[in-house]
């Protein structure tokens, strides 16, 4: 039936998206690695569920494009924050990911979270460098934390060391500036200079990987690495 929907497109994205492995969902596995269905998967994964024999099964299902939520580096604040693991498993479920051939690993990471520190954030900053360039993660997505209302972050805000600066609902957004909050140890303002400062940790890697990128006179054909060219997406 999916096929018959995708027409010339192979590659997509299904929401809701895997963030937890149920049994019914190592079935669904299990059927597509015994299918020549021709299709390709992307799908975000929490580090809590990652093991080897899993992905490899995922892997051989036709998923090709990983998505997990590193969020920050500084074990407070993902303690504080109810994250449910530690840095240090996030890091190794990357690795674990990336141990298989032809697989794209996109990173999430969030500016501000409670618990942080111009310290830490300059720590996470770097580290986004660092694990691009060794082929931990393939791409970083950037976004600034948000209290939304409805959340304990909002409601119990005082505990989580946040100050709500401002309700305009339309900066309520994880890229939007100004920030609506502020914390313990960072004003609004720098939270969000984190956040270009994360954005140019990204770009520095990419620079420094795709210089020709930046010359509009070359030809890019060798750069087929960052390219899905042969994948045709869809989002159903």
């Amino acid at each position: 039936m999916i096929k018959s929907l995708m027409g010339d497109y192979n590659f997509l994205h299904i929401s809701d998206p895997m963030l937890g492995i149920t049994e019914k969902q190592i079935k669904i596995i299990n059927s597509l690695r015994d299918e020549d269905h021709g299709l390709y998967f992307s799908c975000d994964i929490k580090a809590n569920y990652v093991k080897k024999d899993l992905i490899k099964k995922m892997v051989e299902s036709g998923i090709i494009v990983f998505s997990i939520g590193i969020e920050s580096l500084n074990n407070f604040a993902l303690s504080l924050t109810n994250k449910g693991c530690t840095a240090e498993l996030e890091i190794e479920a990357c690795k674990v990911i990336k141990s298989f051939k032809n697989i794209f690993l996109k990173s999430y990471w969030i500016v501000g979270l409670p618990g942080e520190n111009k310290k830490s954030l300059t720590y996470n900053n770097d580290q986004i460098y660092n694990l691009l360039k060794s082929k931990v993660v393939d791409q970083v997505c950037n976004h600034i934390f948000v209290p939304y209302p409805g959340t304990e972050f909002f409601d119990n805000h005082s505990y989580f060391g946040i100050d709500i600066k401002s309700r305009d609902w339309i900066h309520y957004e994880g890229r939007s500036y100004p920030v609506v909050y502020r914390l313990n140890e960072l004003t609004a303002d720098e939270i969000y200079d984190a956040f270009l400062k994360s954005n140019e940790s990204e770009l520095k890697y990419y620079k420094e990987k795709f210089p020709l990128l930046l010359n509009e006179n070359s030809n890019n054909e060798s750069y087929e690495d960052i390219s899905f060219s042969k994948y045709k997406g869809r989002l159903i």
